[in-house]
């Protein structure tokens, strides 16, 4: 009985403990910034920063990160944006269709190394009369495919940076982030 009561309480936790194991496993660091400078051009930037703390290549999809374009707006809507209720901003930039998935739409990031791109969200998202707004980077880290990177993989980690908090002045004329 002592043992069925053991194997229970074993099984409990590795259920409860696996979706945290998976998120410790992931060895990319993505960290968003603003600019804090009034631009001319009615822009609102942030800049997009993924690192790899670990020591094997991480891979970032191009389709669904800042790297999916070769200009300064968003390739998806990789980022969540909220206003100061908490109601989802919503996305209306362009996503580019990429077709079936292949090793060339991925960005590896050697161990040690980061990659930064600015990002300007003004025009992607309806910021309707501006207010305060959170900005969090949040997408799926998907895998290339490569059958070896597959391997001890049962689960697609989440990639997310912390809030940042903007402030965008009306949007359409000019844009302001603080």
């Amino acid at each position: 009985m002592t043992m069925r009561i053991n194997l229970r309480n074993a099984a409990a936790m590795l259920l409860l403990t696996a979706p945290f194991a998976a998120q410790a496993a992931s060895h990319l660091r993505v960290s968003l910034t603003r600019e804090s400078s009034l631009t001319q051009d009615g822009t609102a930037i942030i800049t997009v920063t993924i690192a790899n703390d670990g020591d094997e290549p991480g891979y970032v999809y191009r389709p669904e990160s800042p790297f999916g374009r070769t200009d300064d707006e968003p390739a998806s809507d990789f980022l969540e944006v909220k206003d100061s209720s908490g109601n989802l901003v919503p996305y209306v930039g362009s996503r580019g269709h990429w077709g079936p998935m292949e090793i060339d739409h991925f960005l590896s990031i050697a161990p040690g190394q980061s990659v930064t791109k600015r990002v300007d969200i003004a025009r992607s998202y309806a910021f309707g009369p501006g207010g305060v707004f959170t900005v969090r980077y949040t997408t799926i880290q998907r895998m290339p495919p490569i059958p070896e990177l597959h391997r001890n993989r049962t689960t697609h980690e989440r990639l997310e940076s912390s809030e940042l908090l903007i402030t965008v002045d009306r949007p359409g004329e000019r844009h302001q982030v603080h």
